[in-house]
């Protein structure tokens, strides 16, 4: 372990005891303080110490592809065996069904799975920098490509085939619906998938297979976003003013139903031809951004949000803020933490990127008293418990635009690139 977490830590606290509180000057557009520099080394610290971290449990990983050769049986499954755009494959012979790794993991029999629009990502080697780091300290293959060929999908429901010996929440013969980690080289668009016991839960009784697999990423999404950063819960949420930008896509058809079920209002935008599913969805407060600025409607009649979930990214990162009452929260989905870590490496990559949004969000915090953050996905096997509690009471229903076969995955993952979904596409793996 290297002594630079240490050596930022240090001038840290140097800057903050020994500089005076008038000392200032500006770089470009960032000031130069004892706030900025005292936060700065901290985060240096911090991410380099994380660093540190990760190599030191990524030390003893070869980095030397691996010629997949071990013996087995075969599976369907979407793949990528390169990164880049359209690189995306249908195979039958390339991928061996996966097994049991460690006691807690879990073999499914995948009946069905979901697009998202990270898997595009994925595809095209956007975060691959961070998502290597995080399969080193896993101990999978990464770097040099030792990561290829990479299944893609995150979402999974099906059935329990083997569990490993600590698993206690599922047996063998359960249907479950699952989502994994995004740096998961073995994804769910196959015949199998592996789970951990701690993200998966039982599949709602009133949901499909094919129902089912469309809800758990984007659910986990927001529910780590909203719920678990405390932004907002089922006791807050009542009466409380929302914001949902982009209402029609599967993030924002979740957080609308999650809102509305909690007794919140919801004002959201979308094309014309999404109106009518919104107000199905049960939204109170409908923009066609098409025809009408949404800042400037709702600026004219003078309302403010307690909350504003954005999907859409910098471009109205301001006028969300605008939007924003005090005390309220801005979260936005899409941050530059990817492409940042991507260009400049994990340290520095994730120091910039903590900037940006450290330059957004502590003005805001300090003058105007309200919160700007990043929202996050994270498995949560839990939270699924709970969401499937809203589902089986008839809160939150699927809303699916399409489905495909798996041999027809490659013509799913265009439709999706075509964007502005109406809900999401899934692929029913267990078509025979």
């Amino acid at each position: 372990m290297s002594n630079l977490p240490i050596v930022f830590f240090v001038l840290s606290t140097a800057f903050f005891v020994f500089v005076p509180n008038d000392f200032s000057f500006q770089i470009s557009e960032f000031p130069v303080n004892r706030g900025s520099l005292t936060i700065t080394c901290a985060i240096a610290a911090v991410v380099l110490f994380i660093k540190d971290r990760l190599d030191a449990n990524g030390d003893n990983v070869t980095t030397k592809k691996p010629k997949h050769t071990t013996p087995g049986k075969k599976m369907k499954a979407i793949i990528i065996t390169k990164y880049g755009n359209d690189t995306i494959e249908y195979s039958d012979d390339k991928i061996n069904v996966p097994k049991l790794k460690q006691p807690s993991d879990i073999l499914v029999h995948v009946k069905a799975a979901s697009l998202n629009p990270v898997d595009l990502m994925i595809s095209q080697g956007n975060g691959r920098v961070m998502y290597n780091k995080m399969r080193m300290a896993k101990g999978e293959p990464a770097e040099r490509d030792a990561e290829l060929p990479l299944v893609l999908g995150h979402d999974v429901s099906g059935v329990v085939v083997k569990v490993g010996k600590d698993v206690k929440k599922v047996k063998a013969g359960d249907e479950v619906w699952a989502s994994i980690p995004i740096w998961r080289s073995e994804g769910t668009l196959a015949e199998y998938a592996i789970v951990n016991e701690y993200d998966v839960s039982h599949k709602p009784n009133n949901l499909s297979h094919t129902e089912a697999a469309s809800l758990p990423f984007v659910a986990l999404s927001v529910w780590t976003s909203l719920v678990k950063s405390m932004a907002i819960n089922s006791k807050q949420a009542k009466k409380r003013r929302i914001l949902i930008l982009g209402g029609t896509g599967g993030v924002g058809t979740f957080a609308i139903q999650l809102i509305k079920a909690w007794g919140g209002h919801v004002t959201t935008t979308c094309s014309k031809g999404g109106i009518e599913l919104m107000k199905r969805l049960g939204a109170d407060q409908i923009i066609d951004y098409t025809k009408e600025d949404f800042e400037t409607v709702l600026s004219q009649k003078k309302q403010k949000f307690h909350l504003i979930l954005d999907t859409q990214g910098p471009s109205s990162y301001q006028a969300c803020l605008n939007l924003c009452g005090s005390g309220g929260h801005v979260v936005t989905l899409v941050s530059p933490l990817h492409s940042m870590t991507d260009k400049h490496g994990l340290v520095w990559g994730a120091i910039k990127a903590t900037l940006a949004r450290l330059k957004i969000g502590i003005p805001q915090k300090l003058f105007h008293s309200r919160s700007f953050s990043w929202g996050i996905y994270a498995p949560d096997g839990e939270a699924l418990d709970k969401i499937k509690l809203l589902v089986e009471a008839g809160k939150i229903k699927p809303v699916i635009e399409e489905t495909f076969p798996l041999c027809e995955g490659v013509a799913a993952f265009q439709q999706l690139s075509t964007g502005h979904r109406k809900g999401k596409i899934v692929i029913d793996v267990d078509d025979r």
